[in-house]
């Protein structure tokens, strides 16, 4: 009688260090060929072929026009800082018929002009805006008994200062951005912004996960190269053909990065925890492509604990006689 010859072939597990350490690795080289895409091919591409550079002007020129804003650099509108900004505050809602409640600690009778000995206020009020740490400070300049101003803080004022301009900056900001033009340029601005994105995820996602294992003999990105692994059969332990290849990024794509977006990286997560989960420490996308990832090499005399080896066993498609009286004992 003649039966199916099997073999088993014996691997080193991949570690979780090496594996975390992998993925790492290539989420750092991820990063910097988007970065060099994003730089030198998608944004000059979307602005040498659509209305973006003109929109993001319009936008910018829309936001000076209110004057809380100020040209910084390459006509990039910032809050402006001065210690007119309490007034130009006040001026956009009077200009734009917005009612907000300041009476109860804004007085308009204060002195803006230059100090002068002869003005009749003793106090002269300076507001100025800090953005390092969001507050505004009132510095009151007070007339001393020779004759000069000089500037003391007030911190019980500066208190109701505070809320107050707070208060008014984050409502005044909430309209000028939901102004008619202002909100079509925002989102014409964000979907071309998103465009340039996807122009350079796209190929970065391609190139390292699915064209370099392609071209690599044992179907590894570079992070995996670099530790010593490779992608094989987990059911015959040969090397992973083309096609699990590319079933293992179509998956991994539509998995970790597509869901990964979209449930705010949870499916990341989930694979990392079937790494702890399963001795092959596989994930979902090796589960779906019927791969693994293990050591590139293993030794039989190497001193490994019987935990970290994997063995496969497969038909190697050979026939084998079998003692048929053997069989009936």
């Amino acid at each position: 009688m003649r039966g199916i010859m099997k073999q088993t072939i014996k691997f080193q597990r991949v570690s979780l260090f090496r594996r975390i350490c992998s993925i790492i690795f290539d989420g750092i080289i991820a990063v910097c060929l988007f970065v060099i895409l994003f730089a030198f091919v998608s944004q000059p591409t979307i602005s040498s072929t659509t209305s973006y550079d003109e929109t993001y002007e319009k936008y910018n020129n829309e936001l000076v026009s209110t004057h809380l804003y100020l040209y910084y650099e390459e006509n990039q509108a910032v809050s402006l800082i001065s210690g007119n900004y309490d007034k130009y505050l006040l001026e956009f809602y009077n200009d734009n018929d917005f009612n907000y409640d300041y009476e109860d600690y804004y007085q308009l009778k204060y002195e803006k002009s230059n100090i002068n000995p002869s003005l009749d206020s003793k106090e002269v009020p300076l507001f100025i805006y800090n953005e390092d740490n969001d507050t505004f400070l009132e510095n009151v300049y007070v007339l001393d008994k020779d004759g000069n101003f000089t500037s003391e803080i007030d911190e019980e004022k500066k208190i109701k200062v505070n809320e107050f301009y707070k208060n008014l900056l984050n409502d005044l900001n909430a309209k000028i951005l939901n102004q008619e033009k202002v909100l079509e340029y925002t989102q014409k601005l964000t979907a071309l912004t998103m465009l340039m994105f996807f122009i350079a995820i796209i190929p970065t996602i391609i190139i390292l996960y699915l064209l370099i294992p392609l071209l690599i003999k044992d179907g590894t990105t570079m992070g995996k190269k670099m530790l010593q692994m490779r992608v094989i059969d987990a059911k015959s332990g040969k090397d992973a053909s083309k096609f699990q290849l590319l079933i293992r990024f179509v998956f991994f794509a539509l998995i970790n990065v597509v869901l990964g977006i979209f449930t705010y990286g949870l499916t990341i997560v989930f694979s990392i925890i079937m790494m702890f989960i399963f001795k092959t420490r596989q994930t979902l996308h090796d589960l779906v492509s019927g791969t693994m990832v293990v050591c590139n090499s293993f030794s039989e005399s190497e001193k490994i604990s019987q935990n970290e080896i994997i063995e496969i066993t497969f038909d190697d498609g050979r026939k084998e006689e079998v003692n048929e009286e053997a069989v009936e004992e």
